[in-house]
């Protein structure tokens, strides 16, 4: 159904404009629940190379923080 005033292409671009969105909110539903169902299952490091891992990411992160001043 085409409201009065919206010519056929404006309603056409509405509707796929409708359809893209409702694509992209369920996808982006899918993969927060994909990323929640990953962190739930490996929430734990994987023995001591997760750990070791962890602890370099720790490092850098340490390193790489920009401190500013305080006035």
């Amino acid at each position: 159904m085409v409201p009065d005033g919206e010519s056929s292409a404006d309603a056409a671009d509405r509707i796929a404009y409708g359809i893209l969105v409702a694509a992209l909110e369920e996808g982006l539903v899918t993969t927060i629940r994909h990323a929640l169902d990953v962190l739930k299952r490996f929430s734990a490091p994987a023995g001591i190379l997760g750990e070791q891992w962890l602890s370099e990411q720790e490092g850098r992160l340490g390193q790489a923080r920009i401190e500013f001043p305080v006035e």
